[in-house]
């Protein structure tokens, strides 16, 4: 165990290093877990670029409207953005561990997205009628 790769050196490098190259399948399985196959074979390659260019955009938006518009420091810019591009709760403590984002800072970017989260899933019917 003292020789484990968990327990020598730096020990977020490993959790680090399968966060880069995990990104590249947990993309993978949400496109094809919100999409039926029949679809993708018959819009093909333009749905899946459009799913994987919309969550790139809305992240960098998102980050340069948090960073240049409403003038947040980067951390919590970046945390929202996460958050609101993917999954969440989730995402926001994810990226928090890589980017050693203060608990504060966590705790309250996971609570502004929450909260947005179901003011949105009770207005988006709403939004839907317009």
């Amino acid at each position: 165990m003292a020789s484990s790769p968990l327990t020598s050196g730096d020990r977020l490098k490993n959790v680090k290093l399968t966060a880069k190259y995990g990104e590249y399948f947990i993309k993978c399985s949400l496109v094809l877990l919100a999409v039926e196959f029949s679809i993708l074979g018959e819009l093909g390659l333009p749905a899946i670029a459009v799913a994987w260019g919309a969550s790139p955009i809305t992240l960098v938006s998102s980050y340069l409207i948090g960073t240049r518009l409403f003038k947040m420091k980067t951390i919590p810019a970046l945390l929202m953005a996460t958050g609101a591009t993917w999954c969440g709760a989730s995402a926001i403590s994810a990226i928090a561990a890589v980017v050693n984002a203060p608990n504060n800072e966590t705790v309250m970017c996971i609570g502004i997205v929450a909260a947005g989260t179901v003011i949105f899933t009770f207005a988006q019917p709403y939004f839907a009628l317009l």
